[in-house]
């Protein structure tokens, strides 16, 4: 039989298991006579056991499996869920060498391995000690469940309808769980103890950054006094951009720098709302809100000839308690004379910008009478270009530093009229 070639490969469909080793020598055929002079056996060792030729066959998948005589509580976790892409080492050798890295924290022990009914965890890193991953199911299979127990499997998962905000708060106890038994382990009632202040302040956490995550967007009101050359003393400009009885043309509203403008071509800016109020000294009322959800702004083109009316609609805004920041675009009007005052006082907190000609000098101390925070004012004569709100509102909502709103103004207002960035900068009031 030797150097003769098999007509095929055995394979794993021609091991009969041990049922045919009873006659496994008597059916041993040999494909030319053996020459009998050159066998020689002088001594018969003894009987060999049925049970013994088991080993003198080669498995036909794993080799020989040494019997574990020494063993621990803690089991190793041979296969991770969806395997299907690396190699099946627990055909090789099912004993971890390095057990440090698979150690489970804190407890050492694995309370229930997943067997057959029982569904694997819902991570493989549960701190608790149940429900370990040895060999969690492979979802590209398809299968289908036992009879009669499809009601059991159905709602697993269940608990994690409501979105991540279940799995984080599961994975914070977890680790407060963790903590808890690794300091307090044999220490009667503590453990209770700390595991409810640990799920107390988990909780406090959990509502804090709720709050800030679904906080309200801040309201801002602006008023514009459209640009009139028949009504305002200023130096004229072309008269289709200077007709304070048209908001689509003229130079503080329907130009390509008026506010609305500016907001509907950024990005960040969207229109929600468009209208003519009732009010005919108001020409138009838009409302917009940044994609950022952090503010909603309402932005009012105020009829030319009416700017001192707008100027008292601002500063009743501003003592309304309905907005968080008030902003005045156009002319100033106190230079051509004095306006009254309201003689109230802020209902809440409120920021005041006021981009005119030298407002820090004609509405610092108006505005701080008021109960206003100014945040933005001119020291020189400007161009009160809707850019500039444009560009410095999202850093007042973050609750940036004032110097930084002024910095913003500053190269916004140097690139809109080509100057330097220093002389842009100075054009803004330094303030505290």
């Amino acid at each position: 039989m030797n150097l003769d070639p098999l007509t095929a490969f055995p394979g794993i469909l021609d091991d009969r298991g041990a049922g045919d080793v009873l006659g496994l020598r008597a059916d041993i055929h040999f494909t030319q006579p053996v020459n009998g002079c050159l066998v020689l056996e002088s001594v018969e060792l003894g009987p060999v056991e049925t049970g013994d030729e088991t080993d003198t066959r080669k498995p036909v998948v794993d080799e020989p499996v040494t019997e574990i005589l020494q063993c621990r509580p803690d089991a190793a976790a041979a296969i991770v869920a969806a395997d299907d892409d690396v190699f099946y080492f627990q055909d090789i050798d099912r004993v971890l060498q390095h057990r440090e890295d698979v150690e489970i924290r804190l407890g050492n022990n694995i309370g229930d391995i997943a067997m057959n009914k029982h569904l694997a965890g819902r991570q493989p890193r549960d701190l608790v000690g149940r429900h370990t991953a040895v060999r969690a199911p492979d979802p590209e299979i398809f299968r289908a469940l036992l009879g009669r127990q499809s009601l059991e499997k159905r709602g697993v998962g269940a608990d994690h309808g409501v979105g991540p905000i279940a799995i984080r708060v599961e994975e914070v106890l977890d680790v407060g769980h963790g903590r808890c038994r690794g300091q307090y382990f044999g220490i009667p009632g503590t453990r209770r103890k700390v595991q409810v202040w640990s799920v107390i302040r988990i909780l406090l956490i959990l509502a804090a950054s709720t709050v800030c995550t679904f906080a309200a967007p801040k309201k801002v009101a602006v008023f514009v006094a459209l640009c009139d050359n028949a009504s305002q003393r200023i130096a004229p400009v072309p008269a289709k951009i200077g007709d304070g009885n048209k908001p689509e043309d003229n130079l503080y509203w329907g130009c390509t720098e008026g506010l609305p403008t500016c907001l509907k071509a950024s990005k960040s800016w969207k229109l929600l709302k468009k209208e003519v109020p009732a009010d005919t000294r108001i020409l138009e009322r838009c409302t917009f809100a940044d994609t950022a959800g952090t503010m909603e702004l309402s932005v009012e083109g105020w009829r030319g000839s009416d700017i001192g009316v707008c100027l008292t609609g601002f500063e009743t805004a501003l003592v309304s308690g309905n907005y968080d920041l008030c902003a005045y675009i156009g002319h100033n009007v106190l230079m051509d004379g004095a306006i009254a005052t309201l003689g109230k006082r802020v209902a809440k907190p409120v920021d005041a910008i006021v981009l005119c000609c030298q407002s820090e000098a004609y509405f610092k101390k108006r505005l701080t009478d008021l109960g206003a925070r100014p945040v933005l004012l001119t020291t020189q004569f400007t161009y009160p270009g809707g850019f500039l709100l444009r560009d410095t509102l999202p850093l007042w909502a973050k609750g940036s530093p004032l110097a930084d709103l002024r910095s913003a103004a500053g190269a916004s207002y140097a690139g809109n009229q080509n100057i330097s960035t220093k002389a842009s900068t100075g054009v803004f009031a330094a303030l505290p």
